[in-house]
């Protein structure tokens, strides 16, 4: 049963700070001693240590509907009820009003830009096991695909799936149809903004993830399932130890393996549809799953909100500026220097900043 969200970070209730920051102190640490057995042990009995208080409180995990409010949402309103808290929330028909809808369907993609070429790259962490092409696929150019091959293939047996798809930075005229006024008053950042683009068929889906950015999604074609999590429940989550700028945890939502993931079924998280028209906000480090409902075309427009990022994970935004590949100064440099996506083989997942 799903209930409404009371505007209030849900895991912070069930971890505690302290619970919190020992787990992140330990976090960190995995990353310096990577091959540490004795550390990868006190990872695992914290985690159940965990569970089992949690489990003295609550029987399972509760289901809210992400918070969905009308277009006419103010940038005041906006800060002060989902920005600043780090609340998800659906903007129902924020862009049903914008040149991109009603224009951006898979026949003006093919009519358009049929024979213009863009990477199909797979990424840890966004990559679903029934996609993985090899065991060596990370950030790495699988093929080059023809927009009409890539249409078609969605019409048909709907395989491919264009994630970070760098459309808006080759032809920058898409961005002329999306409301860069709503988007500069509603953001907060002071580095710019990137755009990154996700075309896919119906039944496709994205693994939980979280990233240190902030975004609106823009869904002008289709409609998407999110799932999220509160970043407070990294422990039970349980990220990966990368050296990438993501996170990613490969427990199922919907079969956790409660030996490996202990408590992961007694997690509250935020669920909600994006129809066509609709603008979702999600906070920095927030995890995310996402489900294609239909064929899907949407827009991630993504900004460097720092205090947010700060505020809800020293850890993650500690390890992504210092201990990450690319390291900061790179990502910085590939951002504003050499922004071209298309003819890079390396680093796909920097998009380039737009300083607007």
């Amino acid at each position: 049963m799903t209930k409404n969200n009371p505007l209030q970070d849900l895991g912070k209730q069930d971890i505690s700070f302290f619970d919190r920051k020992k787990y992140s102190a330990l976090f960190l640490l995995r990353h310096f001693f990577k091959k540490s057995e004795t550390l990868k042990q006190a990872d695992y009995n914290f985690r159940k240590k965990l569970s089992d208080k949690l489990r003295q409180k609550k029987s399972k995990g509760d289901t809210f509907e992400i918070p969905r409010v009308k277009s006419n949402l103010t940038p005041a309103e906006f800060r002060k009820n989902y920005a600043k808290p780090g609340i998800p929330v659906i903007i129902e028909k924020g862009c049903a009003d914008w040149a991109c809808s009603g224009k951006w369907t898979f026949d003006f993609l093919e009519k358009e830009y049929s024979e213009i070429e863009f990477n199909l790259a797979f990424h840890k962490g966004f990559t679903p096991a029934d996609e993985i092409p090899s065991d060596d696929y990370h950030d790495k150019v699988h093929e080059r695909i023809k927009v009409k091959d890539l249409v078609e293939s969605i019409k048909t047996d709907g395989k491919k799936y264009m994630r970070f798809c760098s459309i808006m930075e080759d032809r920058p005229e898409l961005i002329e149809d999306m409301n860069l006024d709503w988007l500069r008053k509603m953001r907060i950042c002071l580095l710019g903004c990137s755009y990154q683009s996700f075309i896919g068929a119906r039944n496709r889906m994205t693994p939980i993830h979280n990233g240190m950015t902030a975004f609106f999604f823009i869904l002008p074609c289709g409609q998407k399932k999110w799932t999220l999590f509160s970043t407070s429940y990294k422990p039970l989550l349980s990220p990966e130890v990368t050296q990438f700028g993501h996170n990613f945890t490969e427990v199922k939502i919907n079969d956790p393996d409660l030996n490996k993931y202990p408590g992961m079924d007694l997690i509250d998280r935020y669920v909600g549809v994006m129809n066509e028209g609709d603008i979702l906000y999600c906070p920095a480090w927030m995890w995310h799953e996402v489900e294609n409902f239909t064929d899907t075309w949407g827009v991630s427009y993504r900004f460097p909100y720092m205090w947010q990022a700060i505020t809800q994970s020293f850890a993650f935004t500690f390890k992504r500026i210092l201990l990450t590949d690319p390291p900061f100064w790179k990502v910085f440099y590939y951002s504003f220097f050499d922004a071209n996506i298309s003819k890079r083989d390396k680093y796909l997942l920097t998009p380039k900043v737009f300083n607007d």
